[in-house]
């Protein structure tokens, strides 16, 4: 998020004063009161310009470590007002550069993780809470979400904006398909609620919209009785025309 053809860039943040010093005006921008906190120090940097690909390396010129979601809004609307790039990452498994912002802003989405109470139908979690989390609160309840990532310790946030396919998916469809209401950051820096029946547009663009439509805050999704057991096969095939045979025989 953030607009690419702003009139000037920031060139540096200061932390020590808290602003950011643009190259084509001789004054400096002050950053928003914030619950977190907003650092420039080498580790942070170097963290957010890695990912789980290890491939592309964009860095930052700072890291807001979220204290609330009156930080979200504060950073964004900054952002915006700024020209600088602004980017959610959770559990840091995007590859090819998908949550890094070069020059610009990374939001460290792991202060925002709370998990709601856990009803019959819906389960409402904060984007950075993991997938584990929120099935530990789930179980407790004898239900759990429709679909699941084989690996649990990615995001909420992380996988609904890029849709989330699951061992049940066949069933189910994705991670998305499953969410009844989303709290979203727009570009603007508002906090909006959306749903199938309110602001139904912003809320299917944000839904595996890669982070470009708004930055998920949390989600409601729904979720369905967990059995107490289950059976797993394990089948081996020595060779292919067997396992063809067999599958279309199925």
């Amino acid at each position: 998020m953030g607009r690419q053809g702003a009139l000037w860039r920031p060139a540096a943040f200061d932390p020590v004063t808290r602003t950011w010093v643009p190259r084509e005006s001789p004054g400096a921008v002050p950053v928003p009161e914030l619950e977190g906190v907003l650092v420039g120090d080498e580790s942070s940097l170097r963290w957010a310009a890695d990912d789980f690909g290890h491939v592309v390396h964009r860095r930052p010129r700072a890291v807001l470590r979220a204290g609330g979601v009156a930080d979200m809004t504060a950073i964004v609307a900054f952002a915006g007002a700024t020209g600088l790039d602004v980017v959610a990452r959770g559990a840091g498994h995007s590859v090819y550069g998908q949550a890094q912002a070069a020059g610009g802003i990374v939001i460290d989405m792991a202060g925002l993780d709370l998990v709601g109470d856990v009803c019959a139908e819906r389960v409402t979690a904060q984007a950075g809470a993991l997938w584990s989390e929120v099935v530990d609160a789930t179980l407790a309840c004898g239900c759990t979400p429709a679909v699941l990532t084989d690996y649990l310790s990615t995001s909420v946030g992380g996988t609904l904006a890029v849709g989330g396919v699951g061992g049940t998916s066949h069933r189910y469809g994705l991670q998305v398909d499953g969410v009844e209401e989303l709290c979203v950051v727009t570009g603007a820096g508002r906090l909006v609620t959306c749903s199938p029946e309110q602001n139904r547009r912003l809320f299917d663009a944000v839904r595996a919209g890669l982070g470009q439509c708004g930055v998920i805050i949390s989600a409601t999704v729904k979720v369905v009785p967990a059995p107490a057991r289950a059976r797993r096969y394990r089948l081996y095939y020595h060779d292919l025309a067997t396992f063809s045979q067999i599958s279309g025989s199925s």
